[in-house]
């Protein structure tokens, strides 16, 4: 089970994807979650968006728990996570940090 969602913006009067979410199911309960942003829309809110969008689309599909492995130093993504409604646990790992989302607060 998986969902894919993308952001368009308009480029020299066309529709672009200019960013992209998914998730991919682990379990009944539990999805993986990945993102991609292309660097001029960076900061604009995309991540956060679809982060909101996939995570009420993940809960609606009977998903608790989101989660993603974040490189230590991709802060921009961390922001993004930090902001989720939902509750957040962070879990350092080397250069990587496991970020839990639960689905059943916010």
């Amino acid at each position: 089970d998986h969902v894919a969602l993308v952001a368009l913006l308009e480029e020299l009067g066309k529709p672009t994807i200019v960013a992209g979410a998914r998730y991919i199911a682990l379990n009944r309960e539990k999805a993986e979650v990945a993102f991609w942003v292309i660097d001029e829309y960076q900061g604009l809110g995309l991540g956060s968006a679809l982060l909101h969008h996939l995570g009420v689309i993940a809960r609606n599909s009977g998903f608790k728990m989101l989660e993603a492995d974040v490189l230590t130093e991709n802060s921009a993504m961390l922001g993004v996570f930090r902001r989720s409604p939902w509750k957040t646990c962070f879990i350092q790992r080397s250069d990587i940090v496991r970020v839990i989302i639960a689905l059943n607060d916010g």
